[in-house]
Order: structure tokens, then C-alpha cells, then sequence
């Protein structure tokens, strides 16, 4: 005797069109676990005949109207097979539609095995509700699977938890999963999300104004041109995901989002800019990595991380990010106004076109730069930064080392700074020009710059001075640096204040 138990039943619209609460789906993804009489799971192919019968009870056979049947030969592997029912042969009266669902009597799913009369007992009640069908003992989430003929983009339209049964391929152009609803989750439950590498393939998208909280987690994206384009969602949650080898952009969220446990690497583009992972206003992302990524065209900049105003970078790598165009800017990390980058490392970020600046982590004013590591990041044709922030910013506990800078004019700085900027407590090591160019360890770097508190930094071997200020109008203060520098400070005019006796900075 063989015998099913049913592990999910669950229906969605989507398999073939967007999901709406006018129209109940008419076909529903159907999970079986197939054993015989002693529990060992069985293989091969097998005839389940599906019968849905409006009022009855669950213990009977044949019992209530029925209103729907089909025929289906699975393959079951390891004793499991899924099969879309409403996609059978042998359908009678006809296609499964809404209304054979539309009723106040119970709906009973009966599944007979390879002979009519060998009836599963219990059959098993569906409960309708909105946008799914779900057993009663089954868990309440949505499958997704890979639609027949490639016709994507699956919609969502309303709210509620939905996961891959699957590998979604050859997506593209266009979406293949398009959100147009709040209040989505989206469990890739291990499986990948793959496009064509078209020009316009979106992985998972939303364009639709005013959506909010989304998630999407588990899995990966790969071959698209945005893995995760979800630009006007605010609140969005995208958490381990894999979102290497795509072209554009990993991904990219609205306001107020987390990004987090995930993985960007390998992204390039030969026509326009790159960003690993890219976040607008009051967002966080934390222990991500952006890795080996490039962008190749005149004016287009390749950016690890990029966070907008109000944004935190926490625990985050970005490494081997650069552009071989000309005309480019590059950063590890980059952070608009207000913002937090703690805990991170820049290592390696290059610009080997000419006129291209290199930045391992930039911040705009009234940012934190805490505790980071910055290294070797280069510029063949430009100035190359280690750490670069805007004014009113505090630079502290911060590892600055070996960022360089090619050919005259051009400047290699461990910290560059503007005004009213504390740098203090930061190992600066290393940031050379070579060929000409100019490196400094820490560098005021406009003539108006003034307000600044440089203190209890280290700053060792630097090409042309260890602390360097521009200003000719108005005071920045050094103080207690440890320095061995063949100029330990340099500066344009005399308005700058040194401190003096246990305050005074210490060469050696």
C-alpha cells in the first residue's frame, strides 16, 4: 500500500499572472511526499488523480460535490514530487477556475495514487483566504516556481511571506519578480534568481510609489543588470543574500532600510557606473562585503557601498573596487551627510584610468569615521584618499596606511579633512605621492580650512609631511602626535596653533 502526506498545498496566482483580491488564483502549487507501507520513500513516476469536492467530510471518499478532477504523472524524487494543480490532463468538467473555490462548504482536496479508488485518507481541507489556499496543517506562505514558457515577470500584488519552490532561470529583460504592494516577504529559501545578463534584467524589482516594508532574504541573484531594484521602497529588509556576478548593482533600496549578511562581488559594467550595495537616507547596512567590482566608461564610478544621509556602515568590507575609464571617481565606501561608517576596511580600491580620484571611505559633514582600516587604495592619474570626510565630522581610532597617489599635482592623503573636524587617536602610515605627487598623513586640504582638532595621532613616513594645513585665515590646532616624519608638519601660513610642552606633538 503507498500512501501521501501532504507537506504543503498552497495556491497562487502568480504562477501565471499578478496575484489581485478580485480574481482567487486558478491553479495552486501542490507539494506531495510519496512512501510505501513501511514508511521508505519511493521514486519514479506515479498517477495521482486530483479531485476537489465542495462539502463532505474529511474521512470519506467521493463524499460532498465533487467540482473538479485531473490527472497528473509527477516524478517523485526521494519520495517527494510538487505538481501545479490546474495544469493536468484530463480535466473535468473543465479549467479550474475561482468559483469552483467560491463556496461556504469545506473544499476537500482528494488525491488518489496510480488507481482511482486508492483514496489518501484523510482528505485534506483547503482553507481560502486571500491570495491563498492553504492546507490546514500547512504553513502559511506562498510558493513560487518557474513559470511555464518564461513568461515573467511573476507579480505580487498583495501582502504576505512567499518563497522559491525552485531556481528561477533565464530572466529577463524586465524583472523576474515584480512587487507591487507593501508588506511582502520574499524567501528565496536557497535557491537563485538568474537572468540573461540583459541590459535591463532585474532580479527582484518594485517600482510602484509609497510601497514600504518589504523583505527579501535567503538566496541568490546572479546575471542581472540589478540584482535587488527596489529604489522608492522605504523600510526594505534584504538580509543573506548572494548578490555577486550582476552588472549595475547588487542592490539598491529607498529610505530607511536594512541591508545586511550580504554578499556583492564580481560586478562590472563596460558602459556606466557600478555600485555593490547602494541604500538612500536613515539606512543601515552592516556586515556586508563588496568585492572585485568595475566600471569601464569615461564619467562612470565604481562605488562598494554607498549610503545616503543619516546612513550607518557597520562591520561592512569593500575591497578591489575600481574603474579602468577616465574621469572617474572610486570608493571603497562612501557616506552622504549625518552618517556613521564604523568598524569597516577599504582595501585595495584602485583608478588606473587618468583623472580618476580614489577614496577608501568618504563621508559627508557631521559623519563619525570610527575604527576603521583603509589601505592600500591608489590613484595612477589623480589624488588617492585613504579617509575623506566633510566639515563638523569626527575621524577617531582609525588605521590609514599605503594609500598612494601618481604623477605631479596629485596628492596621496591618509585623512583629508575640511573644517571644525576632530581627527584623533588614528595610526597614519604610508600615504605616499610617487612621481611627482605629494603625500601627506593628514591633510586640511582647502585654504579656508580652520576649526580643526588634530590630536594623539600617529603619522609615520609620509612623502612630503606628516600634518599638513592650507589655511590662510584661521586657526586649526595640533597637539601630542606622535610623528616620525622627515616633515612632521607643514603648513601655509602661521595662523595654525601648536601645542606646547606635554601637549606638543613628539617627532622621532
Amino acid at each position: 500500500m503507498r500512501t501521501i502526506l501532504i507537506c504543503a498545498i498552497l495556491a497562487f496566482g502568480v504562477i501565471t499572472s499578478s496575484v489581485s483580491e478580485a480574481a482567487q488564483p486558478a491553479r495552486f502549487n501542490y507539494q506531495a511526499k510519496l512512501t510505501d507501507s513501511g514508511g521508505l520513500p519511493l521514486n519514479g513516476v506515479h498517477t495521482l488523480t486530483i479531485r476537489l469536492y465542495q462539502g463532505g467530510t474529511a474521512g470519506s471518499a467521493n463524499s460532498g460535490t465533487q467540482v473538479y478532477q485531473e490527472t497528473a504523472t509527477p516524478t517523485f524524487t526521494n519520495g517527494v514530487a510538487n505538481h501545479v494543480v490546474g495544469t493536468g490532463t484530463g480535466q473535468i468538467p473543465g479549467a479550474l477556475t475561482a468559483s469552483m473555490l467560491n463556496t461556504s462548504s469545506d473544499i476537500f482536496l482528494q488525491i488518489a495514487v496510480d488507481d482511482v479508488s486508492n483514496v489518501v485518507l484523510p482528505r485534506t481541507r483547503l482553507e481560502s483566504v486571500p491570495f491563498s489556499i492553504l492546507s490546514a496543517d500547512g504553513e502559511a506562505r506562498i510558493p513560487i516556481s518557474q513559470p511555464g514558457g518564461g513568461s515573467f515577470p511573476i507579480t505580487i500584488s498583495q501582502p504576505g511571506s512567499y518563497y522559491l519552490t525552485g531556481n528561477l532561470t533565464d530572466v529577463g529583460p524586465g524583472a523576474g519578480v515584480s512587487i507591487t504592494t507593501s508588506g511582502v516577504k520574499l524567501d528565496l529559501n536557497g535557491y537563485s534568481i538568474i537572468g540573461t545578463g540583459g541590459g535591463g534584467t532585474l532580479g527582484v524589482a518594485c517600482n510602484t510609489a509609497g510601497v514600504k516594508n518589504l523583505e527579501v532574504c535567503n538566496g541568490r541573484i546572479t546575471n542581472c543588470n540589478i540584482g535587488i531594484s527596489f529604489n522608492n521602497v522605504s523600510n526594505a529588509w534584504v538580509h543573506d543574500m548572494n548578490l555577486s556576478g550582476n552588472q549595475n548593482v547588487g542592490v539598491r533600496v529607498g529610505a530607511g532600510a536594512i541591508v545586511e549578511d550580504c554578499v556583492a562581488n564580481d560586478l562590472s559594467s563596460p558602459t556606466s557606473n557600478v555600485y555593490g550595495i547602494f541604500v538612500s537616507s536613515d539606512s543601515t547596512v552592516r556586515q556586508c562585503q563588496v568585492a572585485n567590482i568595475q566600471s569601464a566608461a569615461a564619467s562612470s564610478n565604481a562605488i562598494g557601498i554607498s549610503g545616503g544621509i543619516g546612513a550607518s556602515v557597520l562591520n561592512c568590507s569593500a575591497s578591489n573596487v575600481g574603474s579602468i575609464g577616465t574621469n572617474t571617481s572610486v570608493s571603497g565606501i562612501t557616506v552622504s551627510n549625518n552618517s556613521r561608517v564604523e568598524g569597516c576596511i577599504a582595501r585595495g580600491n584602485y583608478n588606473s584610468g587618468s583623472s580618476g580620484v580614489t577614496i577608501g571611505i568618504a563621508a559627508g559633514p557631521d559623519s563619525l569615521i570610527l575604527n576603521n582600516v583603509s589601505t592600500n587604495n591608489s590613484a595612477a592619474d589623480s589624488d588617492s584618499n585613504g579617509i575623506r570626510v566633510g566639515n563638523s565630522s569626527l575621524v577617531s581610532g582609525n588605521d590609514v596606511t599605503s594609500n598612494t597617489a601618481v604623477g605631479a599635482s596629485n596628492f596621496g592623503v591618509g585623512i583629508a579633512i575640511s573644517s571644525t573636524t576632530r581627527v584623533e587617536n588614528n595610526n597614519v602610515v604610508g600615504n605616499i605621492g610617487v612621481s611627482g605627487g605629494t603625500g601627506y598623513g593628514i591633510y586640511a586640504r582647502f585654504s579656508s580650512s580652520s576649526g580643526n582638532v588634530i590630536v594623539k595621532n600617529t603619522t609615520i613616513g609620509h612623502t612630503t609631511a606628516g600634518i599638513r594645513c592650507e589655511n590662510t585665515s584661521g586657526a586649526n590646532y595640533h597637539g601630542e602626535n606622535i610623528q616620525k616624519e622627515t616633515t612632521p608638519f607643514s603648513q601655509a601660513s602661521m595662523v595654525n596653533v601648536a601645542g606646547t610642552g606635554d601637549r606638543a606633538d613628539v617627532a622621532f
